[in-house]
């Protein structure tokens, strides 16, 4: 039977020199282009932090709400992508950085991916610019897992602020990381009857309350068990799973001594182990963090393994410099709001009611660029 051959070819290597000829001879645009797929490559094969110093060294976000507007969508695509591959590489951090500017907003119209209006509130001539700049199918980033991504990030980094302060931390604005999270978290405690979750969005609400409550196993069975995290390809699914878990099984320690610590007046280590299936060294690591970072008032005692907490009393100087915060934040906020209509990089566009429209190429908070459809 007749047989192809396909020679081997270094994908990498073959994508730096065509880069390098554009960068030598091509025009700007090309050049911008050139540096966006390279950055893509990059992210897509898991090289977060080669993709991340070409964004850093050629200043693009500098310039990119000048390009036009396909220029921008890639450039949208390459945020995510490095936003992707920094959630596979678990650094969730970066990852929320990557990510919140694209989902607080539209998604599919950012990403070329769809339309969020109708087609036909438009005059046909857009109509037909906006269809030509849809990407194919088979280049869709999947929304399901952009969400489900953004939403545990925000997750992990909002945890020891909720368990800080769980009563009053979803209204007050002070340490918010994500204001969509919060949004989501408090319109899901409001409901009446919670039923089993239905989608992802749902699923990670369920997880961050039972995280809150100590119930790590209920956590991670909700998020590990997504079908979303089949779309990884090249069993990247699985390493995600893997890494997901641990870092649950960490917070979930983190989330219980922050919230539980005023209840005891010493804890025995092996004890936190055992509700947590964590190893001795691991668990140790964790609270000695926590104990260096002054987020938890305690220190080891003899025998090494037990864990004296202290109790720090509020002075009417510390409720006074908190209160005062309190009103600095919501100050901030209502000054965010007011900007918000002219910037559009402070996440309160969910909010309006109106919606209004945004010019070419305005920049959003994470890294991405909103557009309108006139070329």
């Amino acid at each position: 039977s007749p047989t192809v051959v396909v020679p081997a070819v270094n994908t990498s290597q073959h994508i730096e020199e065509l880069s390098s000829f554009i960068f030598k001879h091509g025009k700007e645009r090309q050049k911008t282009r050139a540096l966006l797929c390279s950055v893509y490559h990059h992210a897509l094969h898991d090289r977060y932090h080669t993709a991340r110093d070409l964004f850093l060294i050629s200043h693009v976000h500098d310039f990119i709400d000048k390009a036009d507007v396909k220029t921008q969508i890639l450039y949208n695509r390459a945020v995510v992508t490095l936003g992707l591959c920094a959630f596979r590489l678990g650094l969730f951090q970066k990852a929320h950085d990557c990510l919140s500017g694209i989902c607080s907003g539209r998604v599919k119209e950012l990403l070329a991916q769809g339309q969020q209006l109708k087609w036909g509130d438009k005059d046909p001539e857009q109509e037909k610019l906006e269809r030509r700049r849809q990407m194919p199918y088979h280049m869709h980033i999947n929304p399901d897992l952009l969400e489900c991504c953004h939403l545990t990030c925000a997750m992990i980094l909002e945890l020891p602020h909720l368990a800080r302060s769980p009563a009053s931390s979803l209204t007050t604005q002070q340490h918010v990381i994500s204001k969509q999270f919060r949004k989501f978290l408090a319109g899901y405690n409001k409901q009446v009857f919670t039923g089993p979750p239905e989608n992802t969005k749902e699923h990670v609400m369920v997880a961050t309350n039972s995280l809150l409550r100590g119930d790590w196993q209920k956590a991670v069975d909700c998020l590990v068990n997504l079908e979303v995290w089949n779309y990884i390809p090249n069993e990247g699914g699985e390493s995600v799973k893997k890494l997901l878990q641990t870092r649950l099984k960490e917070e979930a320690v983190r989330t219980y001594l922050l919230i539980h610590a005023e209840h005891y007046d010493s804890v025995n280590l092996h004890h936190i182990c055992e509700m947590f299936a964590m190893e001795p060294a691991v668990t140790r690591r964790i609270v000695s963090k926590m104990i260096f970072n002054r987020e938890l008032a305690a220190a080891w005692d003899n025998p090494p393994h037990i864990l004296v907490m202290y109790r720090a009393e509020h002075t009417p100087l510390t409720q006074l410099a908190q209160g005062t915060t309190d009103r600095l934040s919501q100050l901030v906020e209502s000054n965010e709001r007011l900007l918000d209509p002219l910037m559009g990089v402070y996440g309160f566009r969910d909010d309006w009611s109106g919606g209004g429209g945004t010019g070419a190429g305005q920049k959003l908070a994470g890294g991405g660029v909103r557009f309108k459809g006139a070329e």
